[in-house]
């Protein structure tokens, strides 16, 4: 019986193709931590600038951070794997 969590080494296509979603579920978390940056802006005016902005939730700064600090990560983690990528190429 095979085991069935061997993992097998990605090929090229598919490791572009993950860091390809990674990279969109970056610039997608940037997006969202700067919609609560405006939220939180907007919030604090007491002005309502647009109906799609968050009118208010709790703890808006610490989602805003969380996001943030995920779309560092995922960079980071993409960077990394590009100059990996790179220097076993070479």
């Amino acid at each position: 019986m095979a085991n069935q969590h061997e993992t097998r080494p990605m090929n090229g296509k598919t490791k572009r193709e993950t860091m390809h979603v990674a990279s969109h579920l970056s610039y997608f978390s940037l997006v969202c931590a700067l919609w609560m940056a405006a939220s939180i802006l907007e919030r604090d005016s007491g002005r309502e600038w647009s109906p799609l902005l968050i009118d208010w939730a709790p703890a808006l700064e610490l989602k805003a951070i969380a996001f943030i600090m995920l779309f560092l990560a995922i960079r980071s983690v993409l960077n990394y794997y590009k100059k990996t990528s790179a220097e076993t190429d070479t």
